[in-house]
């Protein structure tokens, strides 16, 4: 089925899972008070795309459309292009043109929007970029031709809409004043083409532009508020889930090769020292260490090579004191490696025990004096029966390879288990840095809590923190974190943290008095999150949006990544529920408050997705429930092809005017009615609505014969 026939429910699903992954920001703001943002197309003024791009440092002015030669208000962008206007109160209700300039002739840049009825309690999310300019300034030119003093908001963002999908056959556009732009507002676009594409759409929606009256003006009002909501989410046509994904890819890129793979190359560095420490994995394939410094007695080692995968240790010569020292000439080619080891306490034979009291390792290259591995290990505590308590340790490696040192310092402590004839622990805790060229991290007050076995049952930290230091870096700090362990093994079972703040891609996602329960699936063999609740922000160019969200999962075996098949096995599409109640900011659209439910039942009959959603727009509200019926095929879900059929309920307060829509093979139908069940709108193909020229066009159509496309409810 066609994306425009289930537009409208994708977008509000969208805005559903969107909302449970953060937000930040609040309600409606006070007084009369515009605010919004300046884009402008790429490399203007003379644009080599039309990519929307902040204009900084630019003068916005707010005129009456009916006095459009004197200011009302003025204010100046900043580096993001973003902008506050405070209006008088005067100017409520009334129509208000917006005009950025920046530069002089003959580059003097111009970018403009209509607010064609200016909310008494104000409004931010405002957008001024290519499509209102040009959209702009053919309708100012008509409302000034047919004396409109005021004007539609449904009408405008029609032909905004409109204008947006016209202008994408467009590869440039110069916006400068007396190239595209006349000298005077509202003369006319001077391109004569472009200023037909325009004319055009101002010519099909004319009759929308003018004010509705009555009940027209409420059923307007309502889809107004649906377009707030797929704008709030979706910006002037930005996806905010596709930006996201496409932020995480390139955040993935940049860790492998700015992180992952220079490290990769550096490791081989450690390899003498953590291979002769006796330190590296035997399992793995390229092991070749036939015998280590462990178990041996202090003196002089050489490496020797029997072959690429079999290295041993030779004894050469005697050391004095608690010292063993190996050499290497295999290695590195006309380098020598020299590895040199010394316990505090006297060892018939290297071990890794704290009877060695403290252990110096360090590694030097022969003509090579930026390479150095230094590492200390110290028992600093003992306790009455002289079992070690508390061990400290330091890590500096300096290498040509790297711009700046990797160091590492922390402490150990632990609670030696009574009545146990090895060494062993009920509780060891944890406090350290690391700093390197690469990342970053603290960790304080690490506690963790050991069985008989030695099996962690439980974690807690006081705070986390960790950069990631590529060229977008990415920061992450937790608070109060607690994580328990399921009996027997070493998966969670719950994970709760008074704060998690991770910032990066131009985004900010916060999460306060979090908990997250998990349950053992034995088809995973691991841990699946059963329910999780916390205080969501999130911030992001798009949106910002902040609430309390809870979440309940279902499935026995973890989802399948929904991006990595075309069809997805029922049994991995995700069941569960999830509830927001909070707000949204949007970057372009109307603040709203914003409560919803949604649940997900794929494997249910019939299998549907359910949102229960209330949106609120200072004193009018919208509320109701939608419903999606998925298409199953052969047990999966395509993803291009979500539901066979849809249905969706919307009341308005205060006017109880009720929408009704439903999608299925058959087409799209809906109505708008007030509470005596009068009809104010009809939804529909525009054939079967009375406008054959516009063919199949979807389209909502009211008692005093405007219209509007239901495509300009999804940006």
């Amino acid at each position: 089925m066609k994306r425009y026939t289930v537009g409208w429910i994708g977008v509000l699903l969208l805005a559903a899972l969107l909302s449970g992954c953060g937000g930040g920001g609040g309600g409606a703001v006070s007084g009369t008070l515009l605010g919004g943002t300046v884009l402008v197309p790429e490399g203007t003024p003379r644009s080599r795309g039309l990519g929307g791009y902040a204009l900084a440092d630019a003068t916005v002015r707010a005129y009456l459309t009916s006095q459009p030669d004197i200011p009302i208000a003025q204010a100046t962008t900043d580096e993001n292009g973003r902008f506050t206007l405070q209006l008088p109160a005067s100017a409520a209700l009334k129509s208000v043109l917006l005009v950025a300039e920046k530069g002089s002739a003959p580059n003097k840049v111009r970018v403009m929007t209509l607010v064609p009825s200016v909310d008494p309690a104000g409004q931010t999310g405002i957008a001024l970029d290519a499509a209102t300019t040009l959209a702009t300034e053919e309708v100012v030119r008509y409302a000034r031709e047919q004396n409109l003093s005021a004007l539609s908001p449904n009408g405008f963002a029609q032909v905004v809409h409109e204008v947006r999908q016209r202008l994408e056959s467009l590869t440039s556009l110069d916006l400068r004043v007396g190239i595209t732009l006349p000298e005077e507002i509202g003369k006319g676009i001077r391109n004569e083409s472009l200023a037909n594409t325009i004319r055009e759409v101002v010519n099909t929606y004319k009759n929308s532009l003018q004010p509705a009256q009555g009940d027209v003006a409420t059923a307007k009002r309502m889809m107004q508020m649906l377009r707030d909501m797929a704008i709030g989410v979706s910006g002037t046509g930005t996806d905010e889930s596709l930006e996201l994904d496409l932020a995480l890819s390139q955040q993935e890129q940049l860790i492998e090769n700015e992180i992952f793979t220079p490290l990769d190359r550096f490791k081989r560095s450690l390899d003498f020292m953590i291979e002769v420490m006796g330190l590296a994995e035997v399992n793995r394939e390229d092991y070749r260490m036939l015998n280590t410094l462990v178990g041996q007695a202090p003196g002089v080692y050489e490496e020797i090579a029997d072959s690429p995968y079999a290295h041993h240790l030779v004894r050469r010569d005697n050391t004095t004191g608690n010292t063993w020292q190996v050499f290497s000439d295999i290695r590195e080619q006309n380098r020598r490696l020299v590895l040199t080891v010394q316990t505090q306490n006297a060892l018939s034979a290297f071990d890794w025990t704290p009877d060695a009291g403290r252990i110096t390792i360090q590694v030097r290259r022969q003509g090579d004096t930026a390479f150095q591995q230094d590492i200390v290990l110290a028992v600093t505590q003992r306790d009455s029966q002289n079992r070690p308590t508390q061990l400290e340790a330091s890590i500096t490696i300096r290498d040509p390879q790297l711009r700046e040192p990797i160091q590492f310092t922390g402490v150990i402590t632990g609670t030696p288990r009574n009545g146990d004839e090895q060494l062993s622990f009920s509780s060891l805790g944890f406090n350290g840095n690391l700093t390197s060229q690469y990342a970053t991290l603290s960790i304080s007050n690490l506690g963790l809590t050991l069985n008989t076995y030695g099996d962690i049952t439980r974690a807690t930290a006081g705070t986390v923190q960790v950069q990631l230091r590529t060229s977008k870096p990415v920061s992450l700090a937790i608070q109060s974190l607690d994580v328990q362990w399921l009996s027997g093994t070493d998966l969670p079972s719950l994970v709760k943290f008074s704060s998690l703040t991770m910032t990066g891609m131009n985004r900010t996602l916060s999460l306060s008095n979090a908990e997250v329960e998990f349950f053992y699936s034995e088809a995973e063999d691991q841990s699946v999150p059963r329910k999780m609740t916390a205080t969501v922000s999130y911030t992001s160019p798009v949106m910002k949006l902040n609430g309390r969200v809870e979440g309940t999962w279902q499935n026995p075996e973890l989802p399948f990544p929904l991006d990595e098949l075309f069809l997805i096995p029922v049994n991995r599409f995700p069941r569960g529920s999830l509830t927001f109640n909070g707000s949204m900011e949007p970057a372009v659209g109307r603040p709203a408050s914003v409560e919803f439910t949604l649940n997900l039942t794929p494997t249910a009959n019939p299998p549907t997705a359910t949102l229960n959603l209330e949106l609120g727009y200072g004193s009018e509200s919208l509320s109701g429930t939608m419903r999606g019926t998925f298409k199953v095929q052969n047990g999966a879900i395509r993803r291009d092809d979500w539901f066979s059929a849809a249905e969706a309920t919307f009341t308005h307060s205060p006017s109880n005017f009720v929408l009704t829509l439903s999608q299925t093979s058959e087409g799209v139908s809906g109505t708008i009615r007030k509470p005596d069940n009068t009809t104010v709108a009809q939804i529909g193909e525009a054939r079967d609505l009375g406008l054959p020229d516009l063919g199949d066009t979807l389209i909502i159509k009211y008692s005093d014969n405007t219209f509007e496309t239901l495509a300009s409810l999804t940006p």
